[in-house]
């Protein structure tokens, strides 16, 4: 079972620290989830599977037929839209986690990143009181339940620049980041933003964060596209949709945090009513119509959407619709309790994890272009094409007791003795050829930038 709680920080820079590997905690249950769902399921074999059932259940031929159709577009939209919703969020986290190095980069020092996700899950989320277990987990009601602990609003207090009370755990990231705030406006002990101004950060205007893709586009009933983020205001790029910030500055400072803590919680305005009776309901930003939702609004609305499915088809007690777009993955899986042929294809996964967060830590120790390089070259390939090709491979692999592997997203050890890159060539090259590995996922990597184990220095681009 998990630790306690680990020690509350007691300075801005542990503090800061503690926030970076919060958002390391929450990417992998997330990236797990997405990926445990298969956003285009078989439609036709769900309505002749669902027409058989409802047959069985004494409807008339037509009309079991009809309903079948009916239920396969809600679990065909479903799918897609929760597909969509969650990497959506991923994203986003994964923007946060680059403000809040930006910010410790501005103000402490550098970054810490290798190494410092959990070790195994579950696992529990940092700091957070009461204690919150945090599971890798397919998708269903009690991951997104999950999900919306995570995310869930504090009181607007924690969202002010209150005097802080540091002796104690966090009990929303609203709060530790409203603790981050009133360091950096402190009048009294003032944060030093001359020591480290001329450190590189990852800024915006370099390509670095698109707030979609093609993995956060779904399309509705209408069959038509619908994007899960909103595009940045080209007349505001720093406004509510959020972009990577240069942190320069107490204003700078505060408008990265203001990015991270609305996209996630939002702000508290009222009560809901009717169904959203007492839930926090927020308001994104400083605006008041056609915002992007929260992340916590987004799985509220996943939640009641798939509740509501599930209910109305509950009748049909010796399945569930969830068997027809989420794959069989086990809960909370470890490299070691593998088969042996697996485990290399884990191996591999975990290492490629590991390495995308070398290249994010090399990238606060170089200056454009270099850096631009090792996030274009890197980054975009290693996380949208080779993290993304393996969690889909790793997910098609049967297990011999039933149900398909998952991603394991343990830290990765790197032998010192050669470089990196070239262990993650080795370990490609020892996935069995019965599994059917992509030679494409080996050319990916041998053109990643090659990064040395000990100073994580750019040695050079193949």
């Amino acid at each position: 079972m998990p630790n306690s709680l680990q020690a509350v920080p007691r300075d801005l820079k542990a503090a800061i620290q503690q926030a970076i590997e919060i958002e390391l905690s929450t990417i992998p249950i997330y990236l797990y989830t997405y990926y445990s769902i298969n956003r285009v399921p078989d439609q036709n074999k769900i309505i002749a599977d669902l027409t058989n059932r409802f047959i069985d259940r004494g409807l008339p031929t037509d009309q079991a037929a009809q309903r079948a159709q009916d239920v396969s577009v809600q679990i065909m939209v479903h799918a897609n839209k929760a597909g969509a919703t969650i990497m959506s969020v991923a994203v986003e986290e994964m923007l946060h986690m680059a403000l809040a190095c930006n910010l410790k980069r501005a103000l402490v020092g550098m970054p810490k990143l290798v190494g410092k996700s959990p070790s195994q899950y579950p696992a529990q989320l940092r700091g957070h009181q009461p204690g919150l277990e945090i599971p890798l987990r397919g998708f269903g009601l009690a991951q997104l339940d999950v999900f919306k602990q995570i995310e869930l609003p504090e009181q607007p207090k924690a969202l002010l620049r209150a005097e802080p009370d540091p002796t104690r755990d966090w009990t929303s990231l609203g709060e530790l980041y409203g603790w981050i705030s009133a360091q950096i406006t402190d009048n009294v002990t003032p944060p030093d933003f001359e020591q480290f101004k001329d450190e590189p950060q990852l800024g915006p205007n370099q390509g670095y964060y698109a707030t979609n893709n093609v993995n956060t586009l779904y399309y509705d009933a209408e069959h038509k596209p619908r994007f899960t983020n909103r595009d940045a205001d080209p007349k505001n790029p720093h406004g509510n949709v959020g972009d990577l910030i240069r942190i320069v500055d107490v204003k700078s400072a505060l408008a990265a945090i203001d990015i991270i803590v609305e996209q996630g919680e939002g702000h508290v305005e009222k009560k809901g009513t009717g169904k959203d009776a007492g839930r926090p309901w927020q308001k994104y930003g400083d605006h008041t119509v056609d915002q992007e939702e929260s992340h916590y609004q987004k799985y509220c609305q996943l939640y009641d959407e798939l509740k509501d499915m599930l209910s109305e088809e509950g009748q049909l007690q010796d399945f569930s619709l969830l068997d027809y777009f989420v794959k069989p993955v086990p809960e909370n899986p470890t490299t070691a309790g593998y088969p042996a042929d697996i485990q290399t294809v884990s191996n591999l996964l975990n290492a490629v994890y590991t390495y995308l967060y070398m290249m994010t830590e090399a990238c606060y120790r170089q200056e454009i272009p270099k850096q631009k390089e090792i996030f274009n070259f890197g980054m975009h390939k290693g996380m949208i094409f080779i993290l993304s090709t393996l969690c889909d491979y790793i997910t098609s692999l049967p297990l011999p007791w039933g149900g398909v592997a998952g991603p394991t997203f343990e830290n990765y050890e790197f032998a010192p003795a050669t470089s990196a890159k070239s262990q993650l060539v080795a370990l490609f090259n020892k996935i069995p050829a019965a599994l059917n590995p992509s030679q494409n996922v080996l050319a990916r990597i041998q053109t990643l930038p090659d990064m040395d184990i000990v100073t994580k220095k750019v040695l050079s681009f193949a």
